[in-house]
């Protein structure tokens, strides 16, 4: 396996985890019950019915084998010994996986027996050499978990009743759909926008499984709710194109996104362009004028184009750009009056002239993070949106605007977002 699908497997790992951490929020019938993230386990659930700790296992290409969960079954086994004999030992042990095949291999009586001979017994082995001296191993001794725990057989069978194991649990693909589902049915909402609390919701899980404390891997549904429902802004991360898949997810974008074109709306692009070629960027920069402006017609009582701010880019290559829209009779604005001119904020923002004018603003061109700023301090617009397209991370943040974060690969990327 290259390290490049190795990689891919290893995410999937975890959205998958993710996904069945959502599954089980939104599966809950009262909306109190807390949920918390890597406590006992992957995903634990209190509710007044008891307790209940969930190990998570995805094996995609993996053929299942009894070793394969008995990590799991200690680790139960010993929780189960620590709260055996407290008054509110009852919880309840819950191991789902997802394998390529040998599900049979479990389809038996899951008796005292088995779980001694297959979870609890633990072989160790020394090396001895032969009357020729070659190496081998033999059995040292063999010891059983149960044993060393102080298990009575009566402790194994109430262990055995509290532990449930689902190793035919879904696949990557129908789970996503399945949390798919769920958000539709709990949030009464459309496909398109289940998929837009979708990658909320695992916006929320990622950052509750990164605190430290544990108080704050805590949540119930209904707050879970409310955080995927009242974000401000639609997170469209790496992460989540490696799991779409590059078609799929520049789709996605559009969809959730760039389908509305109303004209009351202040858009302004960010983008990284480091690395880009001048001729790619400029023939960019162009499809989008001509896709979110509409200069191009005397129709329209309020004319509008958009802002664009090209990041991590050289400031000559950029003035270079300038000249060849210019020349290209793409008029641009910048906010800047004369040479050596402070930028003014009231010039950049102002109407892009009116229907009698010969000379109509194509294009206004942000030169710096600086100068945004200022234009959405004086702009009385009230719908301003920004598109951040990013390739490592955001480079721009703002509490007073709508501002959604998009990674791209490229600017084709961007083509399929934006200018289909």
């Amino acid at each position: 396996m290259t390290k490049s699908r190795q990689a891919i497997d290893t995410i999937r790992g975890y959205y998958y985890q993710f996904d069945l951490t959502i599954s089980q929020i939104l599966e809950q019938k009262n909306e109190q019950n807390i949920i918390t993230i890597e406590g006992i386990e992957d995903i634990d659930i209190a509710s007044i019915d008891g307790n209940t700790t969930i190990q998570c296992k995805y094996y995609q290409g993996t053929t299942y084998n009894h070793s394969e969960i008995k990590d799991a079954i200690i680790f139960f086994a010993e929780h189960y010994a620590s709260v055996k004999n407290s008054p509110d030992k009852k919880i309840s042990y819950k191991l789902y996986g997802h394998y390529k095949s040998g599900h049979e291999k479990l389809d038996v009586n899951l008796n005292i027996d088995f779980f001694k001979k297959h979870f609890f017994k633990k072989t160790s082995y020394k090396e001895v050499k032969d009357v020729d001296g070659k190496k081998t191993k033999e059995i040292d001794k063999i010891t059983y978990k149960d044993q060393e725990l102080g298990f009575t057989n009566e402790d194994i069978l109430d262990f055995i009743s509290l532990v449930n194991i689902n190793i035919r649990g879904k696949s990557f693909e129908e789970l996503e759909k399945h949390v798919i589902d769920q958000l539709i049915e709990n949030l009464d909402c459309s496909e398109i926008e289940a998929e837009y609390y979708y990658n909320n919701s695992l916006a929320v899980i990622r950052e509750l499984a990164k605190s430290k404390e544990i108080v704050s891997r805590k949540i119930s549904k209904e707050d879970f709710k409310k955080k995927i429902s009242k974000s401000n802004k639609r997170i469209f991360n790496i992460w989540y194109s490696k799991i779409r898949g590059k078609s799929h997810y520049n789709k996605y974008v559009r969809k959730s996104i760039f389908d509305d074109r109303s004209s009351n709306q202040l858009r302004i692009f960010l983008i990284d362009c480091h690395g880009f070629k001048k001729s790619e960027l400029l023939k960019t920069l162009m499809d989008i004028s001509e896709k979110w402006s509409n200069m191009n017609t005397s129709k329209s009582i309020e004319l509008f184009c958009p802002y664009i701010y090209i990041h991590n880019y050289c400031e000559n290559e950029l003035a270079q750009i300038k000249n060849e829209l210019i020349d290209n009779n793409y008029l641009i604005e910048d906010g800047y009056y004369y040479l050596n001119s402070s930028f003014n904020s009231k010039l950049f923002i102002r109407e892009p002239t009116k229907n009698t004018c010969k000379y109509r603003t194509n294009l206004k061109i942000l030169n710096n993070l600086k100068d945004l700023n200022s234009v959405l301090q004086e702009s009385e617009t009230k719908y301003k949106i920004i598109f951040q397209f990013y390739r490592s991370s955001p480079f721009f943040s703002s509490e007073i605007v709508l501002n959604h974060e998009i990674y791209f690969q490229d600017l084709e990327c961007i083509k399929e977002m934006i200018l289909w």
